[in-house]
């Protein structure tokens, strides 16, 4: 695939289908492929996202006004921290499912989880990263 992409990432609450609660970026990017691992990396609104994927985990990690670091394995436990000027915010996450499609010019990486606050689910996310890759792209 071309290393210049066109990426969307997609955030939802599977118990609110409604598009209102969710949350769509979209932005060009540049894409690799090696050792059998999916990078990614784009900038939205101000801020450096940096996405890191193989079969089994998925890292995203963005630098910016607010800091995230998130990262999802199938049937574990995983982390999530937001550090904003006020302080950082630690959530964990309890991956139920992580799936790398590729077909010719496109990935789609789906993370199907449940966000958990003070050891209790409090609600259930999926989170859809498309890469498309550009016509003309670089190889």
């Amino acid at each position: 695939m071309t290393k210049d992409v066109k990426v969307t990432v997609l955030g939802r609450d599977t118990r609110d289908p409604s598009e209102d609660a969710a949350v769509r970026e979209t932005a060009d990017g540049r894409y690799y492929f090696r050792d059998g691992e999916h990078f990614l990396f784009y900038e939205h609104m101000g801020k450096s996202c940096r996405i890191r994927c193989s079969e089994d985990v998925l890292s995203v990690r963005t630098v910016g006004d607010v800091a995230s670091r998130m990262e999802f394995r199938e049937g574990a436990r995983g982390s999530m921290l937001y550090t904003l000027p006020q302080g950082e915010l630690a959530f964990e996450n309890m991956t139920r499912r992580l799936t790398v499609e590729t077909e010719e010019g496109l990935v789609r990486i789906l993370a199907v989880y449940g966000l958990m606050a003070d050891g209790e689910e409090s609600s259930e996310r999926e989170l859809e990263i498309l890469i498309r890759a550009l016509s003309g792209g670089t190889e």
